[in-house]
């Protein structure tokens, strides 16, 4: 019997999931619309930009709205649960709440792995490739173009300014290198080069000035190569306007390790990277959100009404846990789990209470 009411639970449960999400992409499908169309217009470009913009972007959407939909389903499950004695009845045949509540939980967590999934996936990928189509065709920005101005770096015993580089092209000019001797704390070396090219994990230096300050002695070359493994483009993937929700858990991961070795300041990359996992298991949130809610209220039009307020006051909290974690107020990690950890504590707190 209880295989089968889980079977019940969950058809019925992904048929109200379907229906609040596709009403939920239409209202954000709409108002995106007609917020950029003026954009779409003055850029001139065509009908098929504009629909593969849309349909890039809809993995996107459905990750960012997946949440509320979860939560405003389940509320309604309940809802209607109780306005047909459903619940009385599971009662009556001695099938407690608690076998509701381990069975949503379960449900929720899975749901929670593909939402991870799914966003890191298929979601980055619309994320990357909308915000391209933006930037170059509708705001005419070509990020393979993009240069860096004075950008400072460290790889192993190397300290490197770049007067201007071109990241995405592997290319820049007016470089400085420094090389420490770490042990004894004192400069070995300072190399000058006008340009330089990136070559298969080398740096080619082009018209050398070499000096050794120990010697006093300066030395010129045509031609130097040096091993430095920086690679250029995790630098233009912090500066070309690319939201960091662009790149996946994986990227970055190793972006924020890459850029770790240089001495950079990494905390707006951890704070996403936090937030991605924190957005993910959101759903479990909202799961112990709508099972609290259900515990005192029964009238299915206040029940939607108080999951629409709750929805407004996580995604408010979540923003500001991350907005207090990317200026340093707060560590990463608290930040980006912030809502979720408030949500957690009073939701578990209102269905222990009832017990």
């Amino acid at each position: 019997m209880v295989k089968t009411l889980h079977k019940y639970l969950f058809r019925q449960n992904i048929y109200y999931n379907f229906v609040i999400l596709f009403s939920g992409i239409s209202i954000y499908l709409l108002i995106d619309v007609l917020d950029r169309i003026d954009d779409f217009i003055d850029a001139k470009v065509g009908f098929g930009v504009v629909l593969k913009y849309y349909i890039l972007k809809l993995p996107l959407i459905i990750s960012q709205i997946l949440p509320a939909v979860f939560l405003l389903a389940l509320l309604l499950q309940l809802a209607l649960m109780h306005r047909n004695r459903e619940i009385l009845a599971l009662e009556a045949c001695s099938i407690s709440l608690k076998e509701l509540l381990v069975f949503f939980l379960a449900y929720a967590l899975i749901v929670c792995f593909f939402q991870l999934f799914f966003a890191e996936g298929v979601g980055v990928k619309g994320l990357r490739s909308t915000s391209l189509i933006w930037k170059e065709q509708v705001r005419k920005k070509q990020i393979a173009k993009r240069s860096l101005n004075d950008l400072w770096f460290k790889d192993g015993a190397y300290f490197i300014h770049a007067g201007k580089s071109w990241p995405a092209q592997g290319r820049g000019e007016h470089v400085k290198i420094y090389e420490v001797d770490l042990e004894a704390n004192k400069i070995k070396s300072i190399i000058k080069a006008k340009t330089f090219t990136v070559q298969n994990g080398q740096w080619v230096l082009e018209d050398v000035e070499l000096i050794k300050p120990e010697t006093f002695t300066r030395a010129k070359k045509e031609r130097l190569q040096l091993a430095i493994k920086a690679d250029m483009k995790a630098f233009l993937a912090t500066s070309t306007g690319l939201p960091p929700e662009s790149l996946s858990l994986w990227e970055l991961k190793a972006l924020i390790n890459k850029l770790k070795q240089s001495g950079s300041n990494v905390e707006v990359l951890q704070t996403t990277l936090y937030s991605k996992w924190s957005y993910a298991f959101s759903i479990l949130v909202m799961t112990i959100l709508a099972l609290a809610l259900s515990t005192f209220i029964k009238n299915i039009y206040l029940l939607i009404l108080s999951g629409l307020v709750i929805t407004f006051f996580y995604y408010a909290l979540f923003v500001l846990g991350i907005s207090l974690a990317q200026k340093g107020i707060l560590p990463p990690f608290a930040g980006a789990w912030l809502g979720n950890i408030l949500f957690i504590f009073l939701g578990s707190l209102k269905i222990v209470w009832r017990k």
